[in-house]
């Protein structure tokens, strides 16, 4: 059962006291180096969803903060805990001020009933006075509008009585007052400290955790003062000049939470009784520039500034709020909808409300035209009905004597009217918010999700809390109740009693202070699929407000609900494609049938998805599969290092890995290392293993799915048969590899021994694993779970709930043959893009079948993992010759390759440094690696790090480099030995190192060309490159020259069509540069300014694409001729760049260029078209005139398909190449069309290799 749409604060004040003090500094530790000034440097914004399907519009948040006169108490909440009498305070103070402050009531200067006891089982835990001193809480001062700057410490021997009036003066002076804390301003009439409750004095408790002899709380004598150590004096100072009352403690811990806000949020803000909203009020993204009227430093102006005077209208504050997201401005910066960047309203854009009050709503008279029971059924704007006769929808509508308005109302109102009904009156912006349903558990009501029907269509999902489902503009709102508490304990027992219609939400009754007002903001967040938090202290409004950025964050990158598919690769009879369902984030793997001639896709041979799961299959139309067994799968695991492969279930897993798995993923705070077991973990490994039981269970309860494999993002199918490698056996002298093949066994033995090796598919998904499936079946044949998935905690994470999507294995991995440990063997090495740090190296020589693979034969194969956290065992230094980790290493984005070099005759893996992303909690984001670029050479062997070479012992200076794509490795003497390795990172700059010598400690790196200034780009960064180069011939230097183009579709900013020009490049390589070789050192780095442009030119419905044939001349005294460019500038595409590595045609020194261009202009219509252009490698210019239109001649056109083009092949029988996954009748690329036109028609000239089984087999007749 899902209950954390309430988020109770006792569930945040469970820790240790080394815990809890850092509480206060969580904040600062989370986002610190992520302020909106300026992220991290080496950072880049990573999205785990895919850019292609998400929307980049930043959301729209409305903050209303409480300024009514009990903002000034210096006690919380209003009534003391537990019998709700007074406290017997003084209100007219605004600080503790007199000797006598407590009057003999000691629980008055307690923070909590006994700061000893850290339990968060044990009562005495519990919170008292919360504004008051607590010794547990690290009480930092707040930020500054950078969001990075904090206010001074306070003096202990003259604190401020207001240190933000001190520090943030009105009209530029303020009168301050101070007093010595330990002297002659004594406060609750003793030396500074605190009261705690006497060790002896026992207190009874109830089944809701309340204490029953509340007689023997408030005795005064059961009290014992603790003075001040030394040590405290510091914390004891901030606290009172930054926290002691209840607006100081909210100002405080605000400034923490909005630190992080920059450009993809919009902000704008009011006060309950001052400062209200008005029809001027305009909002903007949160960042100081001029087009926001530096809203920043306006907005931290407004909260540091602001009286505390007056009562709590929140329900005028509610309507205030609420009508402002239903404005038509037209294009101006008060309609929340405009966006001046693209000069249009967005109807995707979505908005929250974040309320934070200290008090019961009170004041004013207000109406709604709807509430959540009148009437009594309701029409949706997305045609769907609301009931109060539905039990499904009873946590909405089930209320005593209804009482009208309540907040709870309000809320409904808000959320199921269209507050821009123009919007739906055009297709294109109708219904485009996009839903956001993280739990599609089904099993309160016992009503499953049909086969393939849409989850909204199911009302228990589409009434679940804790998923938003409207399509329409809307608004969601986040209340916090500061020290206030209601009638109804906030429990998951009470939760499912709501939502089961078994207890009803309780009548507020207006002019009172009465409680169940706070049990109507609780049902008001319910209502508008937002969350309520009942905070008691400073500590529990931190988290609480952490949360719900947390939650805003998540919401923004929701995904469009569409089932996407990865290329396909093929024989040219049948093909593979694998790919993913957004509703659920369920994968799949399918084998298809292709029309031999034009590649079309015929039919479905089989689902791995289906075959796991059982049941119904709608893509292969068979019903009633049996479901596989999660008992007789073969998944292993190991700890990292060789040797230490294992079957992945819980008792043969290590103690750290059952510790990391044996956690409840709510509690994972990486930022703070901190998280909390839940004694779950062997049914969580189950879980992981297939076993659906807990999906609809109570406790524990785990993500509910469709299917058990997991989204296939990035993953794409690796096809293993006969080894393919394609070395000849004329290898050095003493070599290992000549001496086995002068024992015989030579490589073309080890082809001809496993020529009928078992056809495998191996595919790495977002469950944690990468799978081995039958290509001839689908059978899963065995699965290995990375150990830095389990260390990271994201295979825990993946299990949550409410988790939505969660990165881990998502990357698609390479294989191929090496020769380690004496003798021929076939590997893969796969890298996980956001879902870790890390990259694992597995040993497939050996097909398994599907009778002879058990978990002990299959724990053989993982070989090793190199991370950037040291391995079990560890005694190398970081980044050391010889170590299993480097903190250089961040998230490996295809960053792996292996070759074999010549230092000790050694195959090594390549690993780029890969990225870090910008704004998370993640603590990569702060380490001081992220700002490194690395390569890292790995022995294959053995998985320990040979070199580290980094970018920054280049003779040549970069202006900045970071973020290090996929190294490609060249041999320049054709002796199946690599020399050089070429890559490029997100700054624009490609790096040439030479790893030739046998000599690791001189090893070189070049920097041999950069994409910014001298002609190109403005600034680092603005022309990344993220994929990889390709060399070619150059039959003029008669060296190589790299192929590759610029571009990043990595995070939200890359989802827009709005960013700096990109290009595809052919550059020249020089050698390294050194002192024999002067011409490189004079040379590098390659500007801009010194290529060839080739002019590209596109018809209007983007079918042809013609190009320039301008010469690329070499010469030793030009300066314009190192390479070539083709510019990626169409006014018809904008937005277009390169998406992935360029594809050869060696034998004709040809290359096929692959771009993607977003959709259109309006980021509220996700989706992609992709760019194919073939152009000679040495010039990039039309490798074929296909009508002679000197100079400018046909490339190649756009292509309109949900399928990424993957890589061209030859059909069955040879003589001509397809695109397979492209419609056959596509203009660009299909029969007839301009690109099949370039590849197969007349004076082609493209050497196509005839067709053969070669590495593959033939699978039709199998």
């Amino acid at each position: 059962m899902s209950y954390s749409i309430f988020s109770p604060s006792s569930a945040t004040s469970g820790r240790g006291p080394r815990a809890q003090r850092a509480l206060f500094l969580a904040p600062l530790l989370a986002y610190a180096s992520l302020g909106a000034a300026q992220p991290a440097p080496g950072t880049v914004d990573l999205l785990p969803t895919p850019p292609e399907i998400t929307s980049s519009v930043a959301p729209n948040l409305m903050i209303s903060f409480d300024d009514s006169g009990s903002m000034g108490r210096n006690y919380m909440p209003d009534r003391r805990p537990f019998d709700n009498n007074g406290w017997g305070a003084d209100d007219s103070q605004n600080f503790l001020g007199s000797a006598d402050y407590n009057s003999g009531r000691p629980w008055l200067c307690a923070g909590v009933i006994d700061h000893r006891v850290t339990d968060p089982t044990d009562i005495r835990s519990r919170p008292m006075n919360g504004v008051y001193y607590n010794p547990n809480a690290d009480y930092q001062p707040p930020y500054k509008a950078d969001g990075v700057t904090l206010f001074p410490d306070a003096s202990f021997s003259a604190a401020w009585d207001n240190g933000i009036t001190a520090n943030w003066p009105t009209n530029g002076a303020n009168t301050v007052t101070t007093r010595n804390l330990g002297t002659t301003s004594r406060i609750c009439g003793n030396s500074a400290g605190y009261y705690r409750l006497k060790s002896n004095v026992t207190l009874n408790v109830d089944a809701d955790g309340n204490v029953t002899n509340t007689g023997t709380l408030y005795t005064a004598n059961n009290w014992e003062w603790v003075s001040l150590p030394a040590s405290e004096r510091q914390n004891y100072a901030n606290w009172y000049s930054y926290y002691h009352i209840r607006s100081l403690a909210a100002r405080s811990a605000f400034s923490r939470a909005v630190a992080p806000f920059d450009e993809n949020i919009r902000v704008a803000w009011q006060n309950f009784n001052s400062n209200r909203l008005v029809s001027g009020t305009d909002i903007y993204k949160f960042v100081d520039v001029p087009a926001t009227n530096n809203v920043r430093s306006r907005f931290y102006d407004w909260l540091y500034t602001h009286p505390v005077r007056g009562g709590t209208p929140n329900q005028a504050t509610t309507i205030r709020a609420g009508d402002f997201f239903t404005r038509n401005n037209g294009a101006r910066d008060e309609n929340p909808y405009w966006d001046r960047d693209l000069n249009r309203e967005l109807s995707c854009r979505q908005n929250f409300h974040l309320n934070i009050t200290d008090g019961l709503w009170n004041g004013g008279t207000v109406t709604t035209t709807t509430n959540d029971r009148v009437p009594a059924t309701q029409t949706l704007p997305d045609g769907r009905t609301y009931s109060t006769s539905d039990s499904q929808s009873q946590i909405m509508w089930n209320e005593d004597t209804p009482v009208n308005p309540t907040m709870a109302d309000l809320a409904w109102h808000y959320w199921r009217t269209d507050l821009r009904p123009d919007f739906a009156a055009n297709v294109a912006t109708r219904l485009k918010v996009p839903p956001f349903l993280p739990d599609r558990s089904t099993n309160l009501f016992g009503i499953p999700l049909g086969s393939g029907q849409d989850s909204r269509d199911n009302k228990e999902i589409y009434w679940n809390p804790a998923n938003d489902p409207a399509s329409w503009p809307h608004l969601v709102q986040f209340f916090i109740s500061f020290g206030a508490d209601g009638t109804v304990p906030r429990n998951p027992t009470n939760f499912l009693r709501y939502r089961q219609g078994t207890l009803a939400w309780p009548a507020p009754v207006a002019g009172t202070d009465d409680g169940k007002k706070i049990d109507d903001i609780w049902h008001a967040a319910i209502n508008s699929r937002g969350k309520f938090f009942s905070t008691a202290n400073p500590d529990d409004l931190i988290v609480a407000l952490n949360e719900i950025v947390s939650s805003i964050i998540a919401r923004r990158g929701a995904s469009t609900a569409v089932s996407v598919s990865l290329p396909i690769i093929t024989d040219g009879t049948t093909g593979y494609t694998a790919g993913y369902d957004t509703a659920d984030w369920s994968g799949f793997v399918t084998r298809v049938d292709l029309d031999p001639q034009t590649g079309e896709r015929l039919g479905i041979r089989w689902d791995a998805a289906c075959l796991l799961t059982g049941g119904a299959c709608p893509s292969t139309a068979q019903t009633n599969l049996p479901v596989r067994d999660p008992n007789t799968r073969v998944i292993v695991t190991s700890d990292g290092v060789p040797g230490s492969g294992k079957p992945f279930r819980y008792t043969n897993l290590s103690t750290r890995q059952r510790d990391r798995l044996n956690v409840d993923p709510s509690t994972i705070r990486l930022d703070l290392g901190t998280w909390a077991a839940d004694t779950f973990g062997s049914a969580r490994v189950d879980y992981i293993r297939g076993r659906r039981t807990n999906e609809s269970t109570s406790s524990p309860r785990f993500r509910a799915r469709s299917s058990v494999l997991g989204a296939v993002i990035r993953g794409q199918p690796v096809y293993v048969s006969s080894p393919v490698s394609g070395y000849d056996d004329n290898f050095p002298a003493g070599s290992p590899e000549e001496v086995a093949n002068q024992a015989g066994f030579s490589y073309a033995r080890f082809q001809n021994d496993y020529s009928d090796r078992r056809p495998t598919v191996y595919v790495a998904a977002n469950d944690g694993m990468l799978h081995a499936f039958d290509a001839q079946n689908g059978r899963e044949l065995f699965a290995y779970v990375p150990n830095a998935v389990i260390e990271n905690f994201r295979l825990t994470k993946s299990t949550q709930v409410e988790s939505g999507f969660t990165p881990s294995v998502d990357d698609k991995p390479v294989s191929g043959d090496v020769f380690i440990n004496g003798r021929w063997r076939t590997i893969i090495l796969g890298s996980m893009r956001l879902g870790g740090r890390g990259v694992y190296a597995i040993d497939v020589t050996n097909a398994p079948s599907a009778t002879s693979a058990t978990e002990d034969t299959e724990k053989l194969k993982p070989m090793w993992e190199f991370t950037n956290v040291p391995p079990p065992g560890n005694t190398a230094s970081d980044c050391a010759q010889g170590a299993r980790h480097c903190s250089s290493l961040g998230y490996t984005y295809e960053s792996v390759n292996f070759a074999r070099i010549k230092y000790q005759d050694k195959w090594v893996a390549f690993v780029s440094s890969g990225y870090f992303p910008k704004e998370s909690l993640d603590p990569a984001s702060r380490e001081a690696a992220a700002s490194r670029t690395s390569l890292l050479v790995i022995d294959l062997a053995t998985g320990t790090l040979i070199r580290e070479i980094r970018t920054t012992s280049a003779p040549q200076t970069a202006t900045a480099t970071f973020g290090l794509s996929q190294p490609i490795v060249y041999d320049i003497g054709n002796n199946q030995t690599g020399d050089v390795v070429v890559a490029g990172d997100l700054a624009g700059n490609l790096w040439r190192f030479d790893v030739s010598s046998d000599t690791p400690s001189d090893w070189k790196v070049d920097l041999m060309f950069r994409s910014y200034g001298n002609g190109g780009a403005a600034q680092p960064g603005d022309q990344p490159i993220s994929s990889g180069a390709i060399p070619l011939a150059d039959p003029l230097t008669r060296g190589p020259i790299w192929i590759f183009g610029t571009g990043k579709f990595l995070g939200l900013p890359d989802r827009t069509a709005a960013i700096p020009e990109q290009a595809f490049y052919g550059v020249r390589d020089y050698g390294t540069c050194q002192t024999g070789n002067p011409t490189a050192c004079a040379r590098y780095p390659i500007q801009v300014n010194q290529l060839v442009t080739q002019t590209l030119v596109q018809d209007g419905d983007g079918v042809r694409r013609v190009t320039t044939a301008n010469p690329v001349p070499e010469t030793t005294t030009s300066a314009g001729r190192r390479g070539w460019r083709i510019r990626l500038n169409l006014s018809a595409e904008p937005g277009e760049r390169a998406f992935t590595i360029p594809f050869a045609f060696y034998s004709a020194n040809a290359v096929l260029l692959r771009s993607i261009i977003p959709k259109g202009v309006d980021p509220c219509d996700p989706g992609a078209r992709y760019g194919l252009m073939f152009v000679n490698a040495a010039d990039g210019t039309a490798f074929v005139d296909l009508n002679d239109a000197s100079p400018s001649r046909v490339v190649g056109g756009v292509v309109s398909t949900s399928t990424p083009p993957g890589d061209p092949i030859t059909v069955r029988g040879g003589g001509k190449l397809i695109i397979p996954g492209v419609p056959p009748n596509d203009p660009t690329v299909g029969s007839g069309s301009v690109l099949d036109a370039i590849l197969n028609g007349p004076g082609a000239g493209i050497a196509n290799p005839p067709w053969h089984r070669g590495a593959w087999r033939e699978l039709q007749d199998q």
